[in-house]
């Protein structure tokens, strides 16, 4: 039996959809009910800031992957 690994980038992919759509809930609420200073204006900018480095650095590991090999369980 033999798993392809882009059904993994596929599951990868569903968690980084689910994880971006809890981080706009997220920003969205700090902007809605949070009170405008400084320190949200810079809370939320870092969260973004590093919401995108992670999306890059993962996104430059992932490129390098052959996603049309096999794994062979047996």
């Amino acid at each position: 039996m033999a798993i392809p690994l882009y059904i993994f980038l596929y599951i990868y992919l569903a968690f980084i959809v689910v994880s971006l759509i809890f981080a706009l809930f997220n920003i969205y609420h700090v902007i809605r009910f949070g009170s405008l200073n400084s320190t949200t204006v810079f809370s939320s900018f870092v969260f973004v800031v590093g919401i995108i480095v992670i999306l890059w650095v993962s996104y430059q590991w992932l490129a390098e992957v052959n996603w049309q090999e096999f794994i062979y369980l047996f």
